[in-house]
């Protein structure tokens, strides 16, 4: 295993994402107007900030996962410590016609605003997004 293919370290705490890095594995990449979506993972109790993620302009295409104690493995963009979530737990992507928009990958566990998600939501800024046991709110930035 080279270095630059080496595991993301993952924190120790329940919640707190890590991100692999690397080149696009055939997502598309970024369209114009896309906006940039910026993760906030917040505290179950007091819904504090306890940790963020910007997620890479260059890519209009992320799976959020289960991280372990080896790291984020290589099919999982964003890896949260969260024993409730699947290895393969939703996928965040942008849509010219419908922005970005959250699509659970059939583990059953993901909510916006509240309301569970079928297939797919939309995503606006301020959105609440739970996935497993992790609350996040969604930040849209213009670019």
């Amino acid at each position: 295993m080279t270095a630059a293919e080496a595991p993301v370290p993952v924190p120790e705490t329940l919640s707190a994402p890590s991100v692999r890095g690397g080149p696009p594995r055939g997502d598309p990449f970024r369209a114009p107007g896309m906006p940039s979506l910026c993760l906030v993972v917040l505290d179950d109790t007091a819904g504090r900030a306890v940790s963020m993620v910007l997620l890479d302009d260059s890519r209009a295409c992320y799976v959020v996962g289960r991280s372990g104690r080896g790291g984020v493995a290589r099919d999982v963009d964003v890896g949260l410590r969260d024993p409730a979530l699947a290895h393969r737990h939703c996928e965040l992507a942008w849509d010219p016609q419908y922005g970005w928009h959250v699509r659970d990958l059939h583990s059953g566990g993901v909510h916006v605003d509240g309301l569970p998600v079928p297939d797919w939501a939309p995503l606006a800024d301020g959105s609440t997004l739970t996935v497993g046991g992790t609350r996040m709110s969604i930040q849209l930035k213009e670019t």
